[in-house]
């Protein structure tokens, strides 16, 4: 029990790390340092909602958001991309249903994701935000079983608002405390906070492999 929650929250806390250990400082994000204003904003915006799609470092690029735009600004940019990136993954779910889901998330996380939504329902969608792979998996797998929109929307706009007020609070005072500790911090502490929410709320059983009877 105790390797498994080392192991992981290591795996949580590293995942948006992988692209600099790579490849050090991430292209996108070289390129937007050198814009200003709304070519920041919305590319920015952008950059985050690929993620559904693409292996970015989306918490660290959220809270460099808040630190070079500022707490309102930054956090509205940040909101838009993770907004337009569940709404992608929620439509992709829906319209091409399970082969895309299959292609593009593990069967461990689907399975982990599975089993919480039986348990929390649309609470699930909001809980998994933060999470790297179940990020990703939850809005996918709300599509393919066809949450209702009128439920699933609301509970995305809530949960990414709160993270993007978060990533952007982090940026900002990391910025105006010329804190590099804060800034790097506000990337990593978000997702892990996450990882133990989910570890309070399901105990042993976050770590037990689903099988038809916890499914």
């Amino acid at each position: 029990m105790k390797n498994a929650f080392l192991f992981l929250l290591a795996l949580v806390l590293a995942v948006p790390l992988i692209p600099f250990a790579l490849f050090g400082e991430v292209d996108g994000m070289k390129w937007i340092e050198g814009t200003s204003g709304i070519v920041m904003f919305m590319y920015g915006a952008a950059l985050l909602a690929s993620d559904i799609l693409l292996p970015l470092p989306s918490s660290l690029i959220a809270v460099f958001l808040g630190a070079k735009l500022g707490l309102a600004s930054g956090a509205l940019s940040v909101f838009l991309g993770l907004m337009a990136g569940s709404l992608i993954g929620y439509a992709m779910g829906w319209t091409v249903g399970r082969k895309v889901m299959d292609r593009m998330i593990s069967k461990q996380s689907q399975e982990v994701y599975t089993r919480m939504e039986s348990r929390l329902s649309y609470w699930a969608l909001a809980l998994c935000r933060s999470v790297p792979l179940l990020a990703e998996a939850s809005v996918i797998a709300a599509g393919v079983a066809r949450l209702e929109v009128r439920k699933t929307v609301p509970m995305l706009i809530m949960s990414n608002l709160s993270l993007a007020i978060l990533y952007s609070a982090f940026g900002y005072y990391g910025n105006q405390q010329s804190s590099p500790w804060l800034l790097f911090a506000g990337g990593i502490l978000v997702p892990g906070c996450g990882v133990l929410v989910l570890l309070l709320i399901f105990g042993k059983s976050f770590f037990r492999r689903p099988t038809p009877d916890h499914v």
